[in-house]
C-alpha cells in the first residue's frame, strides 16, 4: 500500500490555525491529535513518529533541509505525545542537534522550535537531570529574544516552572522560595492576556501550597484554596486545565483538613473549594474528546480528586471507587508518606494521618526528595508540577506554509 504524502509545513500550518480558532479544549486537542495522524497516514502516534524519523534519516545529513525537517518533527511531537507515550531519548536528541547545527541560523527559529517542543511536555518531566538539561535549553533560547514579546514571556514562564519543581526535588528552600518568587513576578508581565495571567496565578497558588504547608500556615493554605476554588469558578466545564487545577486543589483541601484536625484534635471536611468537586461520571465525560494519552493522565487527576475527598469527607465507598484499578488507571510503583508531625489520636477514631494504601490519595515516587520529600507537600504528581502546560505555552508557529522551508515527503 503506497504511503501518505505529507508536507509538514503545511501540517504546522493548518496545526497554527486550528490553535487560532478554538479555545484549546478536549475537542480542539482531539482535532488536533488526529489531523496529524491523518496527515501522515497512521493509526498510532508511534508509527507517526516512526515515519516521521525514518523519512529524516533519507535526507541529506547536514544539510539546511535536514535541519528544518528536524525542527518540524520536534515541533509536531508533542502532539503526538497527547496520543501515545513517546520516549526515546537518543532520537529527540539526534533531532535537537541536527535542529541546532544545521537548521536555520536565526535564533529565533531556534528559540520558536524549542517552545514547540517543549509544549505539553514539561509538566511529565520527572528526573532532575531531565529538568535541568530542559532548563539550559531555555537559557539558550532566552538569549534569542532579549528584547521580551510572546515568546519570551513564554521561555521566561516555562523556565520559572521547571525551576520551582526542580527546586522541590533537588534544591533547598531558599532556591525554591526564590523560583515562586520569580513566578509570581511574571503574573505582572503587560503582554499577558487575562486568561493567561488567571491561569498563572492559579499555578502561583500550587506552588504557594507548598509553602503553606512547609510552613504550618493554615491561614495562607486556605488562601491559595480560595485562590483555586476563584479561578476553577471562571474555567468553562470543557477547559482542558481543569481537571488538573481541581485534583490539586483537592490535595491543598485534604492537608487543610489535616492541618486544623492538627488544631482541633477532629478531622472535618473544609468548605473551601467544595463546589468545584467533579463526579467521576462527569470527569469521564469531559474528556471522552481528549487523545487517549491526555485522557490517561486526566482520569489519573480524576481519581486523586475523588480519594482526597472521600477522605476528607470520611467515604470510606468514595475511597474505594478512587482506587486506580477501578477507574483503569494504572498505578505506578510509589510509597504511602505520613503528614509530618501528625499522629492519629487512638480515642478519636474520625482522626487519620495518611490516605488508605491503595487509594489513589497521598502517595509520591519513593526517589523524590528536596523540599518536596522533607516536607511531604505531595500532590496528585509527587511535586507542585505545571499544572496548566497545554494551556501556558500555545504553539508559536509564525509565518506562511512556505516560511518553513521545502520539506515534503511521499516516503
Amino acid at each position: 500500500m503506497e504511503a501518505t504524502p505529507y508536507d509538514l509545513g503545511t501540517l504546522l500550518w493548518e496545526i497554527q490555525q486550528t490553535m487560532n480558532a478554538g479555545g484549546l479544549d478536549g475537542q480542539d486537542l482531539g482535532r488536533l491529535s488526529t489531523l496529524v495522524l491523518d496527515r501522515l497516514g497512521c493509526r498510532t502516534a508511534g508509527q507517526a513518529y516512526d515515519r516521521l524519523y525514518d523519512d529524516w534519516t533519507l535526507l541529506p545529513s547536514g544539510t539546511l533541509l535536514s535541519g528544518v525537517r528536524a525542527g518540524q518533527v520536534l515541533s509536531v511531537l508533542p502532539l503526538l505525545r497527547l496520543d501515545q507515550p513517546l520516549a526515546d531519548r537518543r532520537r529527540e536528541d539526534e533531532l535537537l542537534r541536527a535542529a541546532r547545527e544545521h537548521g536555520p541560523s536565526d535564533t529565533r527559529w531556534q528559540a520558536d522550535v524549542l517552545v514547540k517542543n517543549l509544549l505539553f511536555g514539561v509538566q511529565h518531566l520527572r528526573e532532575p537531570a531531565d529538568m535541568e538539561e530542559a532548563l539550559a535549553r531555555i537559557e539558550e533560547a532566552r538569549a534569542a529574544h532579549p528584547d521580551g514579546g510572546p515568546v519570551r514571556d513564554q521561555l521566561d514562564i516555562l523556565h520559572a516552572g521547571l525551576h520551582a519543581q526542580l527546586a522541590q526535588l533537588g534544591g533547598g528552600e531558599d532556591d525554591y522560595d526564590v523560583a515562586v518568587d520569580d513566578f509570581a513576578r511574571l503574573t505582572a508581565r503587560p503582554g499577558l492576556d487575562e486568561g493567561s495571567r488567571t491561569m498563572m496565578r492559579a499555578q502561583l497558588a500550587l506552588f504557594r501550597v507548598h509553602q503553606a504547608i512547609r510552613r504550618d500556615d493554615e491561614a495562607m493554605l486556605a488562601e491559595q484554596v480560595r485562590v483555586l476554588d476563584s479561578t476553577l469558578a471562571r474555567l468553562p466545564p470543557g477547559h482542558m486545565d481543569r481537571l488538573a487545577f481541581t485534583s490539586n486543589m483537592e490535595a491543598a483541601r485534604g492537608y487543610l483538613a489535616v492541618m486544623r484536625a492538627q488544631r482541633t484534635g477532629r478531622l472535618d471536611p473544609v468548605p473551601e473549594g467544595a463546589r468545584n468537586a467533579v463526579p467521576l461520571a462527569e470527569a469521564r465525560r469531559r474528556i471522552a474528546d481528549l487523545p487517549l494519552n491526555a485522557q490517561a493522565d486526566k482520569l489519573a487527576e480524576a481519581a486523586f480528586s475523588r480519594g482526597m475527598r472521600a477522605m476528607t469527607a470520611l467515604d470510606y465507598h468514595g475511597t474505594l471507587e478512587a482506587r486506580p484499578g477501578r477507574l483503569g488507571v494504572a498505578q505506578r510503583p510509589c510509597l504511602g508518606r505520613r503528614t509530618p508531625g501528625f499522629e492519629p489520636t487512638p480515642r478519636r477514631p474520625n482522626v487519620v494521618d495518611t490516605a488508605p494504601q491503595g487509594s489513589a490519595g497521598v502517595v509520591v515516587d519513593a526517589h523524590e526528595q528536596g523540599v518536596h520529600g522533607r516536607h511531604g507537600a505531595i500532590l496528585p504528581h509527587g511535586t507542585a508540577r505545571n499544572s496548566k502546560g497545554m494551556t501556558l505555552a500555545p504553539l508559536v508557529v509564525h509565518g506562511k506554509p512556505e516560511d518553513f522551508g521545502e520539506a515534503r515527503s511521499s516516503a
